[in-house]
């Protein structure tokens, strides 16, 4: 009997001394001391399952998409409460760095929940301080700002939230890094948030990022996709470059079209310069002096859509130039290229950008208004009237809009002879927007009022042929005014027999 007490006495003091410092004592633990134990013993389990959790989903972690099947089942707020508390008390480096891989695969699957519990549990600060953190280890950083990279492509209340914590600054910062993978998340992270709104492209561009990536350029031709894309995120909406930044700009561009004949990056050098040209005329001059005209006219002119697509945007940003720069245009065979365009392409947009840009066009003076209406695509223009798709219909509207009030008598007169009369009538019968039928409508009696001097018996005799009235009779009880009266007016330069249809005009 006295044996075993003096063993239990004996596990007793070693248990003891594990836990406190000091002589050994052969007494019972407190209760303190027990209270203790049982939290230490709890906290120990807890870190063992977040460190199951965060190897787990790690193991097979080369590839977001081979744990894509785990990790949607892993969404819950328990686990991410775990990526919390280890960001707030990192326990070691391999388990931080674990951590954070995975938060990072999370990141990557870009669901509405994942930024909900991001933002619930305030984790956006806390992956900023193991950036700021300089005992934290490099692995762990990069992790970390390829995580923040990855949120700056979500919804825009986490960009929000990641500006607010200055992620855009210390990306920036670390464009100055020898590291090239640090260099490269910073700068998707950059792009990611210029991407988001305007305000955040001005912000991104008047810190010199453009100007620093010029800087670095011969060192990272590497990466040229992503600087290109990065740019493009800038430039987007019409981001007013410096002056000498755009000449750097222009100068790599042209370096790039000429030696690197990559989809890719020609692709990126296009939408580029769509954007570089887009409402600014300075920019616009600055183009057609670096002769970049011939590639763009080549690229629009291609089956490729991914090709063809902003290379006719950038067309039509050059046609809103001044008259000088849209007669460089014309010299340069714009009409035949967006000609040809239209008749090969089947995809209805790019046939709308088309129409824009033919749109652009005719916002300049008369005597370019006629070398457009004596050219064949005139006949796609009013013949898009009734085209089945909504963009083309508006921007068909649009150009007949603007000859039938500022062009010659000779444009005004191209357009009854390519069958304005026959089209307009088909789509005032058929058409059900308010907004465009009042427009052709007005269109109408604009062309009777601005020939009424020389062609006007043509065109009534025209228009009496094709039974014009019909369809202006079925728009006139449209409840608005202004298209009543316009109808009206139509009328009497038909001798229509309104007395009998009165009661319609209300």
């Amino acid at each position: 009997m006295a044996e075993k007490e003096l063993i239990t006495k004996e596990r007793v003091a070693s248990r003891n001394e594990n836990f406190l410092s000091g002589p050994k004592i052969l007494s019972k633990p407190s209760v303190d001391f027990a209270v203790s134990l049982r939290k230490s013993k709890r906290q120990e389990a807890i870190n063992e399952k977040r460190r199951k959790v965060c190897l787990g989903l790690s193991t097979s972690d080369q590839s977001s998409l081979n744990i894509q099947p785990l990790m949607e089942t892993s969404i819950t707020r328990e686990n991410f409460q775990m990526f919390s508390e280890c960001f707030k008390n990192p326990l070691d480096s391999f388990y931080l760095h674990n951590a954070i891989r995975v938060f990072r695969c999370f990141t990557q699957q870009r669901q509405e929940l994942i930024f909900k519990l991001i933002m619930d549990l305030k984790i956006i600060p806390l992956i900023i301080r193991i950036i700021q953190n300089p005992m934290i280890q490099i692995m762990c950083i990069k992790e970390a700002i390829w995580s923040v990279s990855n949120m700056a492509s979500g919804p825009s209340y986490i960009v929000s939230a990641l500006v607010n914590e200055k992620v855009d600054v210390i990306c920036k910062e670390f464009l100055s890094s020898n590291d090239m993978e640090l260099f490269e998340y910073a700068l998707w992270g950059l792009s990611n948030i210029a991407g988001d709104n305007i305000a955040y492209r001005n912000k991104i561009n008047n810190m010199g990022v453009i100007e620093i990536i010029l800087e670095k350029i011969d060192s990272l031709e590497f990466m040229m996709p992503t600087i290109l894309w990065t740019i493009r995120n800038i430039c987007e909406g019409g981001t007013i470059l410096k002056k000498s930044t755009l000449v750097s700009l222009l100068g790599l561009l042209k370096k790039l079209i000429r030696f690197k004949k990559n989809e890719k990056i020609t692709i990126e050098i296009l939408w580029i310069f769509s954007y570089i040209s887009d409402g600014n005329k300075s920019q616009i001059k600055k183009l057609i002096e670096n002769k970049i005209l011939e590639f763009i006219f080549q690229a629009s002119s291609s089956q490729n859509s991914k090709y063809a697509i902003p290379a006719i945007r950038t067309l039509g940003n050059l046609a809103c130039g001044s008259c000088d720069q849209c007669e460089i245009l014309f010299s340069k065979g714009i009409l035949e290229t967006l000609y040809g365009q239209y008749e090969k392409s089947n995809i209805f947009y790019i046939k709308s950008l088309v129409l824009w840009t033919l749109a652009n066009l005719t916002e300049g003076t008369r005597s370019q208004i006629l070398i457009i209406t004596k050219h064949p695509i005139l006949i796609q223009v009013v013949t898009a009237l009734n085209s089945s798709d909504s963009k083309c219909r508006n921007e068909a509207v649009n150009i007949i809009k603007i000859i039938s009030k500022i062009g010659t008598h000779a444009s005004i007169m191209a357009l009854i002879n390519v069958g304005f009369i026959k089209e307009s009538k088909e789509f005032l019968m058929n058409s059900t927007d308010p907004k465009l039928v009042s427009s052709v409508i007005e269109i109408t009696l604009s062309i009777l009022k601005q020939l009424e001097d020389t062609h006007t018996s043509e065109i009534v005799a025209l228009m009496n042929q094709n039974n014009y009235s019909s369809c202006l009779l079925q728009n006139i009880a449209s409840k608005n005014t202004k298209v009543d009266n316009m109808v009206s007016e139509i009328f009497k330069h038909l001798d229509f027999e309104i007395e009998n249809h009165e009661f319609l005009f209300g």
